[in-house]
């Protein structure tokens, strides 16, 4: 599968590019006050964590 091959080889790009982006929801939430969408992005940030984890475990399937 090509989509699999695909997050494979970027799972760090991807992990990164989340991460900025939940730290970039958790300071723009503290600006603002949103106490509650600072739990989202924590919450968010354990998915981001698994999906990383349960991508590296893949292997690279033939095409």
């Amino acid at each position: 599968m090509v989509y699999t091959n695909f997050l494979y080889k970027n799972r760090n790009l991807i992990y990164v590019l989340n991460n900025i982006l939940n730290c970039t929801l958790v300071f723009k939430s503290i600006v603002t006050n949103h106490f509650n969408l600072v739990v989202l992005c924590i919450l968010f940030f354990i998915v981001n964590l698994y999906a990383y984890n349960k991508i590296s475990d893949m292997k690279l399937q033939e095409e």
